[in-house]
Formats: structure tokens, sequence, C-alpha cells
């Protein structure tokens, strides 16, 4: 990701070939469970074994993975439509001399910051005006989220205790100027 990566490869390279594997996988996941359902579909309809809303049931989990199929098609076709602005963080980052901050979730890069985890995911330091906890409802997992004026960004701190979040949320606060710890509306 960095000068001295081993992939040894330009960012916006590094990036495109992430966004165009999650979207192979997208598309291989959605044509295997489109296949599973159409077989089932056959046998259901040979054995009478689907009532009408069975078959409304079964319709709306078969269109429900084909827009996840054309979805992961559309990503692999154009990777860089939905993250405008990318590019060109990408070449900043291939124009640095290296990290400012970096950790085991995130870089810091010139005045960008990048989510290890996703390196297409990335956000001006300067547009984030709220950092907060936020955590998952299922399961007692903490994501620190950084809310920009368009988007929100989630880092999954997973293992963290609620101490160590509030010193982690506050060493983020000092890289961004605008913002705020804790929620606030913009």
């Amino acid at each position: 990701m960095v000068k001295g990566d081993k992939l040894r490869m330009k960012n916006i390279d590094l990036i495109i070939k992430r966004i165009k594997n999650e979207s192979k996988a997208k598309i291989i996941g959605g044509l295997i469970a489109i296949g599973i359902i159409l077989i089932y579909c056959l046998k259901a309809y040979n054995e009478e074994l689907l009532g009408t809303f069975g078959i409304i049931v079964v319709c709306v989990i078969l269109l429900l993975f084909i827009v996840l199929t054309i979805d992961g098609c559309m990503r692999y076709k154009n990777p860089l439509k939905k993250y405008p602005g990318i590019e060109r963080m990408a070449s900043i980052i291939d124009a640095s001399e290296g990290p400012r901050y970096e950790d085991r979730y995130i870089y810091i890069i010139e005045n960008i910051l990048i989510i290890k985890a996703r390196i297409y995911d990335m956000t001006y330091l300067e547009d984030i005006y709220a950092i907060y906890r936020e955590k998952m409802t299922t399961r007692e997992i903490q994501n620190i989220v950084l809310r920009t004026k368009y988007r929100k960004t989630v880092i999954n701190v997973a293992g963290m205790n609620k101490d160590e979040i509030n010193n982690y949320m506050a060493t983020i606060k000092n890289f961004c100027p605008n913002a705020v710890l804790g929620r606030r509306t913009k």
C-alpha cells in the first residue's frame, strides 16, 4: 500500500484489483445461489411442494441474487464508479513519502485516512466531522464510525475494550481538524 510494501504496485492498481476481486466473489456467489434456487424450484414444481406464498418467496430471493450478481458485474466492469475522487487520492498517496500514522486498522498518509481492511475506503481528514462509537446490535462488537457529509466510514475494532476505543478515537481525532468526538449532525 505504501512505499516499501511487498506488492510494489501503484495504489490505484491495487485498489482496482481489490474491488475486482470482491466483485468476482459477488458474481460467483450470486450465480451459485441462482443455480441452487432454480434447481430447488424445478424439484419443488415437479413434486408440487410450493404453494403460492412459497413461489413468491422463492421469486423474491431469486430476484435478490440476480440484483447482487448484476451489481458485481457492474463493479467489475467499472470498479471506480462508486468511489469518486479515489484516483486523485491514490495519486497523492503514490507521491507521498510514507504514512504519518499507521496501526493495525488504518493508515494516515498526507491528509488521507485509509482503512486497511478495505483500502479503497479512503476519506480526507478534513472532511471528517464526527467520530463516535457504535455497537453492533447482534453481538458485542464495537465499531468506530467516521462521519463525513456524504458517507459513513466504519472501522471494526473488535477486541478493544471501552477505554482502548476511547483512546483510539482521540488519537484519530488529533489528525482530523474538523472532527468532534460523539455524534453530531451536519
